[in-house]
């Protein structure tokens, strides 16, 4: 899906990747005037690879399963949108939003990101986030601009 445009909304609540694939979804550029909807019930295995999306609206994940052991589960370097809800995300493997701009609010309350190794759940080095962040995780490596909390 590289550099598409969907004029609405993006939904895919009952998707599950083949566990071979090490890029559950690619849509580096994607271009969405709606929000895009991964919600309870979409289970990736493999990353999802959002670099560099527009999306005008929201990113929900909420209660999602992302599953990417020793790898990045969710890439959403350089992408832009208004809010992020990952309430109750499911994740194996690490969050990457390096330079990320979320208009609004972050939000990863009640989430359960994990990673194999002493690495960051969450990296945001370079992140704009304008509103609320609100992190509730059960592992706290999280790292905004180099600096670990």
């Amino acid at each position: 899906m590289h550099n598409t445009r969907v004029g609405s909304s993006f939904c895919d609540v009952r998707s599950k990747t083949p566990e071979s694939r090490r890029v559950a979804l690619s849509a580096g550029g994607l271009s969405v005037d709606g929000g895009v909807f991964l919600n309870k019930g979409f289970i990736a295995e493999g990353e999802l690879r959002i670099v560099g999306a527009h999306l005008r609206t929201n990113l929900t994940i909420s209660g999602a399963t992302l599953r990417n052991a020793g790898g990045v589960a969710l890439n959403l370097n350089r992408a832009s949108m208004s809010v992020m809800d990952g309430s109750e995300l499911s994740c194996t493997g690490s969050i990457s939003m390096v330079s990320a701009q979320v208009a609004s609010d972050l939000i990863l309350r009640n989430a359960d990101v994990k990673t194999s190794t002493e690495d960051p759940v969450v990296v945001a080095e370079r992140a704009s986030i304008g509103g609320a962040l609100l992190l509730v995780l059960q592992q706290h490596r999280v790292t905004f601009g180099g600096v670990a909390s």
